[in-house]
């Protein structure tokens, strides 16, 4: 009950983030100038680069933390007994993480501020059409300090993911999607502007401080220093897992994240805004189509280690389809959208065509996404078996796509972005992708099949 609950909140989340997308847009439609527009977008694909200094460290604590976890528990105030080794690992785990959270809070909001103001004063290729000037620089500034709180705070609320909280979690994660999104709302409509991006991050960040500090803070009490001597051995416990879940961070960071700033910088501000608006419906498809394996890869992991394979295969299978088919549906609703708005009567369905990619570039993006779904549902069964083989491989297609979206996207705009994502997904992604799960999947399920021919 408590899983389905978890998978609840976390696919509700991003059903609400599907379903509240085109209002989004048409806001930003009818209330910023196509300049503000474009560093809107590009506030927002730079400010996610924060995953390239976090190496991975997420999913290791969440590992770490649930290992802890299952020797431990919350009393009725909230606090944590149990074996006094596991909750002197766990204090130690805490300890070091936010220590190492602090120091990468303060690297990144000086870099934000400092690296942000340098690409943002750098005179872009434009439109060759005069535009006013955009104050950009106190929103940036400001939004870079609370982007920063988010990140001090990160280490503590996947701690809690860790420690089977994961459907309180989810349900504040879910409660600051939905007011964080009416407050965008509110300040689009009127004319904060770029200020936009600030009120919704300050609406995570006041979600993460109550949770820890308010309702969780018995929690955090109790992770003191106990009298065991134990604490966590980084080259053995941590490091084997934080350099693969590290490498897979910064590919998956710098194949996406530089996209809309890539096309600023060499196309404009305008260009960049119709392709970081196509870009979020994408990234807004993506959640709720593979929300349907990822909320359940828990189950996998179960079925894999009762070695229940046959049972793994079918439920992989039909929700692995059924990702692909709620992409695949979207992205013709997107693409043909994109096709109708400059056929309708309306003032505003101009408007919004204008605000958007036209439909070549979105059709390649919409056919790279729903492979890209088909290469996730493979990864996602493959690491459900807790191994990770040939990683150096199954980097290899986001290394490619960066740069050819970076190469392509200097010469050839939003066009050329999309093309040379497409292409290195097909080219490299699917055939190494489907070997992969292919391979390791005969290899680890044939000694279970050969024993049960045996008996």
């Amino acid at each position: 009950m408590e899983v389905d609950q978890a998978v609840f909140f976390a696919a509700l989340s991003r059903v609400w983030q599907f379903v509240v997308a085109p209002v989004t847009m048409i806001l930003i439609a009818r209330h910023f100038s196509k300049v503000t527009q474009g560093y809107y977008y590009t506030f927002a694909n730079l400010m996610a680069l924060q995953a390239l200094l976090e190496l991975g460290l997420h999913g290791i604590i969440v590992s770490i933390a649930s290992h802890e976890w299952a020797r431990l528990r919350l009393n009725e105030a909230r606090g944590i007994v149990g074996e006094p080794v596991a909750l002197e690992r766990l204090s130690a785990l805490d300890a070091s993480m936010r220590r190492w959270y602090g120091a990468l809070a303060a690297l990144f909001t000086t870099g934000a501020i400092v690296g942000g103001h340098w690409f943002f004063s750098q005179e872009s290729a434009g439109d060759g059409d005069p535009h006013p000037p955009v104050d950009w620089q106190a929103p940036w500034i400001v939004l870079s300090v609370v982007n920063g709180g988010l990140l001090w705070m990160l280490p503590r609320t996947t701690l809690l993911e860790g420690c089977n909280q994961v459907i309180n979690v989810n349900r504040v994660r879910m409660v600051q999607v939905v007011i964080g999104q009416l407050v965008a709302w509110g300040c689009m409509a009127s004319g904060a502007g770029l200020w936009t991006t600030v009120a919704a991050a300050l609406v995570r960040l006041v979600g993460d401080v109550g949770m820890v500090y308010g309702w969780y803070g018995p929690f955090f009490r109790s992770l003191v220093r106990s009298t065991v001597e134990q604490t966590l051995r980084w080259k053995q416990e941590v490091w084997p897992l934080q350099w693969r879940f590290g490498l897979r961070a910064l590919v998956a960071a710098a194949s996406t994240g530089i996209i809309v700033p890539v096309v600023f910088h060499y196309s404009g501000e305008v260009e960049a805004g119709r392709l970081g608006m196509t870009w979020s419906a994408l990234v807004a498809l993506d959640g709720v189509a593979y929300s349907w394996l990822q909320t359940r890869i828990p189950r996998l992991g179960g079925l894999i280690a009762a070695r229940e394979h046959g049972e793994l295969d079918r439920i992989f299978f039909r929700l692995a389809g059924f990702a692909m088919g709620v992409y695949l549906l979207g992205a013709v609703v997107l693409c043909g959208t994109v096709l109708l708005l400059p056929r309708l009567p309306f003032e505003l369905a101009h408007k919004l065509s204008d605000r958007v990619l036209p439909f070549g570039p979105t059709f390649l993006f919409c056919c790279a996404g729903l492979l890209l779904v088909y290469m996730r549902s493979l990864g996602a069964y493959v690491l459900a078996h807790k191994r990770d083989p040939h990683i150096a491989l199954a980097l290899l297609p986001g290394i490619v796509a960066a740069l050819a979206m970076f190469f392509a996207g200097r010469s050839y705009g939003s066009m050329g972005v999309s093309a040379g994502y497409l292409a290195a997904v097909l080219v490299l992604g699917v055939p190494i992708s489907t070997w992969i799960w292919s391979t390791s999947r005969r290899e680890w399920h044939a000694p279970l099949a050969a024993e049960n021919q045996v008996q």
